[in-house]
Parts: structure tokens; sequence; C-alpha cells
């Protein structure tokens, strides 16, 4: 039994989150969003580059920024 335990304890994260608060309030700043521009941000303040753009969607999506809000015009027109 003791060698079917599940010794991972995930990956460590990024951004702390007093770090992860400082982001949060910046894009809460912005006047539109940009994932380039968060991009940018995160490596310029801390040094932070995500493999993936899903980190990023993550960090819009827990600031409670939507996809759709974070383009800077509607796509349709």
């Amino acid at each position: 039994m003791e060698g079917l335990k599940l010794a991972y304890k995930g990956a460590k994260s990024y951004l702390t989150y007093q770090q992860r608060d400082e982001v949060f309030k910046w894009l809460h700043e912005q006047e539109y969003w940009d994932l380039s521009e968060l991009e940018c941000y995160l490596i310029d303040k801390f040094d932070v580059v995500f493999k993936s753009p899903t980190s990023y969607y993550k960090l819009f999506k827990e600031a409670k920024i939507s996809w759709q809000k974070a383009q800077p015009k509607n796509p349709r027109i």
C-alpha cells in the first residue's frame, strides 16, 4: 500500500499570492486588457514567463476579466 500512495505535491507556482494580488490590481487599473501587455508586465515586474497561454487566461479569469472583455474592441465589427 505504501508504494501506491501518490507523493506528487504539484508544481510550485511562478507567482506568490502577494504577486498575484499585485497583478490583479494592475489589471483592474488598465483601460483595456491585452494578453501581450500582461506578458510584458509579468516579465518586467516579476521575471516570469509562462509556458502556455492558458496560464495567462487563468490570471484573467481569476481577476474576473473574461476573454471577451480582454479584447480592446469588438471582433465582429
